[in-house]
């Protein structure tokens, strides 16, 4: 019954990754958007291409600049240099929420890389686990919202299916690390295509568990 939708799911997945071979990104609301090309973002937050980034020195190097375009400093300013100000704000805000997240950080990596997502073709075997993993979500997310007693099992089972998805999450970030330094960009590009899955069940786990008297563990 929820084969088809979840294909469909897949294809439109792979197929938003790029138009025109630039990928799209995809901001913390689910909005797809294209990043500028005439501003890199490793450069503009002051830190090296890669994919390891540090997120402390990344957020210290966003608060730097949003001091440095602050609108206080624009007080008697000209129209255009606040219009300019304010144009490099939003970049810089745009640049920060992309390499802090792993998947638009990837995405970027390879956009920088002339890497075309649109040609991303993930094994069965893989989305097979998880169209399970999302049928066995909508089932437990629905047995935790009664109030019968397999409320408390279906906690721990989304509980233990998100602690499941966090390992595999983990592999996959560390294997990206991996491909990323050896600028192996076609293993990269299969594993930001997986990655977005991972981070996608983690976030359903998280609804589920959300709202009721159960205390996840699963890492944020």
């Amino acid at each position: 019954i929820f084969f088809r939708p979840w294909c469909c799911m897949i294809t439109r997945f792979v197929r938003a990754c790029a138009v025109g071979g630039r990928p799209l990104l995809q901001s913390c609301t689910g909005r797809w958007y294209s990043a500028p090309a005439q501003t890199d973002f490793f450069a503009l937050l002051k830190c090296d291409p890669r994919f390891d980034l540090n997120e402390k020195e990344l957020t210290r190097a966003l608060w730097q600049l949003q001091k440095e375009y602050h609108p206080d400093k624009l007080v008697g300013k000209s129209e255009e240099a606040a219009a300019e100000a304010e144009e490099m704000s939003t970049r810089i805000n745009t640049a920060y929420q992309t390499l802090r997240n792993p998947h638009t950080r990837a995405m970027y990596l390879l956009q920088r890389a002339g890497v075309d997502c649109s040609a991303t073709v993930l094994d069965m075997d893989f989305l097979e686990d998880m169209m399970e993993a999302m049928e066995a979500l909508r089932q437990l997310k629905a047995r935790a919202s009664a109030s019968d007693d397999t409320r408390a099992q279906a906690m721990q089972a989304l509980q233990t299916l998100g602690d499941r998805n966090e390992q595999e999450l983990e592999e996959i970030m560390q294997e990206l690390r991996a491909a990323f330094n050896g600028d192996d960009f076609q293993t990269a590009q299969v594993l930001t295509a997986k990655l977005k899955f991972l981070i996608n069940i983690r976030e359903h786990v998280k609804e589920g568990l959300m709202g009721s008297d159960y205390v996840s563990t699963t890492r944020n």
